[in-house]
């Protein structure tokens, strides 16, 4: 991640104006901050390795937060007219959204791109008062868009928990059905042959049908192309108040600067996890004044340098945790269904797949670039026959602290993908082979979605009772006094998540045994998420 910072003062009659230019993805910068009115925000957005195929194509969400005279942080709501935004690119497109919480803006045209950088003026809603002072924060998030259809949920493999087909076959563990979602219609589940199979005898399945409401994952969306990074936590914590953080963090902000922010066990200590958050600046409990979090990835005090592991996955985040995040980003989180579409596309599944769609997946034993940008693996010289092939296993961050030589902990989200592919651009759209490759290095879903199996567990919606009450709902962008999201408050975050793809210890063996971080697996599906875990993130969906 690359950061650029400008201050700049704009005044319009008593009308001051202080902006705080900040981003929140791997290697995407939003600069140049200017006020044009009081209803307009001009900005620089520029990110790498951007991409528009036949399926689909990333982009970029940007959300706006601002405060008055120094007061709390709130979202500021954006025109949701798509002519209001103006993008200097005329190889951008910008989408306006109905609540106006955001933006989003992607390539228009086919191709890859290694480097995308354009001007953008946002418009407000509604225009600010011209007498005050304002501070704003424009935030980023790369995203990925997911086209309408049809896909199936689980592979055939019923010793996982996976969902899967009803009738005489789902009786048989290691010979089940894969279920066809091929419309956002209630779902009818059961034991009978053309029903998603649910069994009141087994604790793990559906207990009821899903409702036309509940998000499958037919109908298109937006969601996250990497999981939640440190310094997004960190990021969201320093627009919360004092009130707020003491929720969102395991130690208190009035802790002394230094203090690991979620990990219970000092940044220096295996324990920890590679998690780099610390509180960099003590919050006063006595006048309330909120503490200020960043990265210390290498431990020397000086906070969210380039080696400070600022883009590694965000773990030891529970369920609570990330619902927060989400409401204030004006996101949602994802449902199981969605996140078996993201990870398998439109194909029949193979037995035990992984997100790349092959059943074999290798390793990283060592750290190349520790801390930095650029951070990555290198991949285990060890090659099961059972497990990998050098010819389609997919790179992912699993099977750590397992054996001494490598990391125990998260790394860099996207460590795997190529950092600059411009010079095969012609190549790679029209080779099939050299894009099945690209996938397995970055290890990729057929989407573009990345580390779906492995680093952190992801949690999603699941299908219990409860749960079937949600309805894709995103967040206002705004939290409760306690720094709690509001938007999902039918269920708690423990009874409506349940976590899918693995996480940095996880293990694979053959075809038939235990593989949690293969796309259909559930083994956790009763586990109440509610602690905060060595293991656990999360992404969002729009």
């Amino acid at each position: 991640m690359k950061i650029k910072l400008k201050k700049i003062y704009f005044i319009l009659i008593t009308f001051h104006l202080l902006l705080i230019p900040s981003l929140c993805a791997n290697g995407l910068i939003v600069s140049d901050l200017a006020l044009i009115d009081a209803g307009r925000l001009h900005l620089r957005l520029a990110w790498e390795n951007a991409w528009h195929n036949d399926l689909n194509h990333d982009g970029v969400w940007l959300f706006v937060k601002y405060r008055r005279y120094g007061g709390a942080w709130q979202h500021l709501d954006l025109s949701a007219t798509k002519a209001a935004h103006l993008v200097q690119n005329v190889d951008l497109e910008v989408e306006a959204v109905s609540d106006g919480k955001g933006i989003f803006v992607y390539p228009q045209q086919k191709g890859f791109f290694s480097d995308i950088e354009t001007e953008l003026t946002l418009s407000f809603s509604e225009n600010l008062s011209l007498l005050g002072q304002y501070d704003f924060r424009v935030f980023a998030v790369e995203m990925v868009w997911i086209p309408e259809g049809g896909f199936w949920v689980g592979d055939g493999i019923g010793t996982q928990n996976a969902l899967r087909k009803g009738g005489a076959k789902a009786l048989d563990s290691l010979d089940t059905e894969p279920f066809w979602i091929e419309s956002e219609a209630e779902i009818s589940v059961g034991t009978a042959a053309n029903q998603l199979y649910g069994s009141a005898a087994d604790d793990w399945s559906p207990k009821g049908n899903i409702p036309a409401t509940f998000p499958k994952g037919f109908a298109s969306f937006w969601v996250m192309k990497y999981e939640i990074t440190q310094i997004q936590y960190a990021d969201f914590l320093n627009t919360l108040t004092f009130e707020q953080q003491k929720n969102r963090t395991r130690a208190a902000p009035d802790s002394p600067p230094a203090t690991p922010a979620l990990s219970p066990a000092p940044l220096d200590r295996a324990e920890a996890a590679r998690s780099t958050l610390v509180v960099a600046q003590s919050a006063d409990a006595l006048t309330l004044q909120p503490a200020r979090y960043a990265c210390d990835g290498n431990l020397n005090g000086v906070f969210n340098e380039p080696q400070d592991g600022k883009e590694r996955a965000c773990n030891w985040l529970d369920g609570e945790d990330l619902l927060a995040y989400l409401e204030w980003a004006a996101l949602r989180p994802l449902t199981e269904l969605e996140f078996e579409k993201i990870a398998r596309g439109r194909v029949f599944p193979k037995k035990g797949e992984f997100p790349w769609q092959t059943i074999y997946l290798i390793n990283g034993y060592g750290v190349e670039n520790e801390g930095s940008e650029n951070e990555t693996l290198r991949k285990t010289e060890t090659f099961d026959p059972a497990i990998s092939r050098v010819d389609s296993a997919g790179f992912a961050n699993y099977n750590s602290g397992i054996d001494f030589r490598q990391l125990a902990g998260v790394t860099r989200v996207g460590f795997g993908a190529a950092q600059n592919r411009a010079e095969e651009a012609t190549q790679e759209s029209e080779n099939e082979a050299l894009y099945f490759k690209r996938r397995l290095q970055a290890g990729a879903s057929p989407y573009g979605v990345l580390e779906l199996s492995g680093n952190v567990w992801e949690a999603c919606v699941t299908l219990e009772a409860v749960a079937l009450r949600y309805q894709g709902n995103v967040g206002s962008g705004n939290l409760d006094a306690e720094g709690k999201a509001t938007v999902w408050r039918f269920a708690p975050a423990a009874d409506l998540l349940r976590l899918r793809g693995g996480g940095w210890n996880s293990t694979a063996f053959e075809v038939g045994n235990f593989r949690d971080t293969s796309v259909s697996a559930r083994y956790y599906a009763n586990l109440r998420h509610f602690l905060r875990r060595d293991t656990t993130g999360g992404r969002g969906a729009r």
